[in-house]
C-alpha cells in the first residue's frame, strides 16, 4: 500500500510545477497529459474529453506533416496561433510519454516565456520518469 501512496505523491508533484509555470508573465494556463491521455493537472478548469480528442488529432496531424516526404523527423513542439493574442504550445516529452500544453499571450517576451516553459519541462521530465520507474517496479 505504501507503493500506491508514494505513487500518488509523485503524481501530485506535477501540480506545483504547473502552478509555478502559470505564474510566469505571459502564461495563461498549462496542463500535462500522460501517455494514456489522462490530464494529470490543469491550472484552469478544462473539458477533459475535448482536450483528449483535439490533442491526439493535433499530434497525429503534425507527425504526418513532419514525416512527409524524405524527412525522417518527429515533432517535439507544435505552436498554434489560436487567436490574434493567444498561442497554444504543445511539447511532446517522448521518453517520458507525456505532453505539456501551454496557453500563452503572444505579445509577451518570447524568450522569458520559453525559459519558464523549459524550466517546467526539466522538472516535469524528472517527475514523469519517477512515475514510469515506479509503475515498472510495481508490475
Amino acid at each position: 500500500d505504501f507503493q500506491y501512496k508514494i505513487s500518488e505523491v509523485i503524481r501530485n508533484s506535477v501540480r506545483p510545477v504547473l502552478d509555478k509555470l502559470q505564474q510566469a508573465r505571459g502564461i495563461q494556463s498549462a496542463l500535462l497529459v500522460t501517455h494514456d491521455s489522462q490530464v494529470t493537472h490543469a491550472t484552469k478548469p478544462i473539458d477533459q474529453i475535448g482536450v483528449q480528442a483535439n490533442l491526439m488529432a493535433l499530434i497525429g496531424a503534425s507527425t504526418d506533416v513532419m514525416t512527409a516526404g524524405d524527412i525522417d523527423d518527429t515533432p517535439t513542439q507544435i505552436w498554434i496561433d489560436a487567436h490574434k493574442n493567444t498561442r497554444i504550445i504543445i511539447w511532446r516529452m517522448a521518453p517520458e510519454r507525456a505532453t505539456l500544453v501551454v496557453k500563452v499571450n503572444k505579445g509577451r517576451n518570447h524568450t522569458k516565456v520559453e525559459a519558464a516553459i523549459e524550466e517546467a519541462l526539466t522538472m516535469l521530465r524528472k517527475v514523469c520518469m519517477l512515475m514510469i520507474s515506479l509503475h515498472q517496479s510495481v508490475r
